[in-house]
């Protein structure tokens, strides 16, 4: 993986990055909420299994409780924490597309929140292909939050500018370094049922989830 100095792209030092990645860490052991930039949409984010932490973010947004809640880990090993009756049909999407932009819905095990699942039966996991994010998962050791730092019906904020201007006073820290993301939502399947279902069309095409699972 190359180091963080190669990728920050907005003019930061490593250190500078180091001490945001910290910050952001911070924040989420203190029950804030963070904002960091994914591959996909910078991410509205809180540790997936604080209770307030989690009511925080519908607060912030505006949003329906109703509405489900995707959450990010850093590999296929953290879906474990979060999900169960994991299947074949979501091990080879996800070997063939993770990290990136496309988001698997499970069924949600007896640790997730309905506050997650809006109060379904299933969850929305995604391995983001940005370092930034992921190294924040690492270091906090477990899934997060990750839905759009927008507020709810509103377009996506697609820099440093406009977030600090929305939400700088409802989160705990804004992470500004690292590549920028590329605005285009992720492809959404569900293969909690063992049969692929797409949910939503996005950067991965209809035709790339069928071929990996031929």
């Amino acid at each position: 993986m190359e180091s963080s100095l190669d990728l920050c792209t907005n003019h930061e030092s490593e250190t500078e990055c180091c001490e945001q990645l910290q910050k952001a860490v911070s924040s989420l052991n203190n029950g804030d909420a963070i904002i960091y930039p994914t591959d996909t949409l910078y991410g509205l984010g809180v540790d997936a299994f604080n209770e307030a932490s989690l009511q925080n973010i519908f607060d912030i947004k505006g949003r329906s409780e109703q509405v489900a809640l995707p959450l990010l880990v850093a590999g296929w090993d953290m879906v474990s924490y979060i999900a169960q009756d994991l299947n074949e049909c979501g091990l080879k999407l996800s070997e063939k597309f993770w990290p990136g932009s496309l988001t698997l819905v499970f069924t949600a095990n007896e640790r997730v929140s309905k506050l997650v699942t809006g109060g379904r039966d299933t969850v929305a996991v995604r391995q983001p292909n940005h370092w930034i994010v992921l190294e924040i998962i690492k270091r906090f050791g477990g899934p997060i939050v990750g839905t759009s730092a927008n507020l709810s019906g509103a377009q996506n904020l697609m820099n440093y500018g406009d977030l600090k201007t929305s939400f700088e006073n409802r989160v705990g820290h804004i992470v500004s370094c690292g590549p920028n993301p590329l605005g285009i939502g992720s492809t959404v399947v569900d293969v909690s049922t063992g049969a692929p279902s797409i949910l939503r069309e996005g950067s991965i095409s209809k035709e790339d989830i069928l071929g990996a699972l031929c």
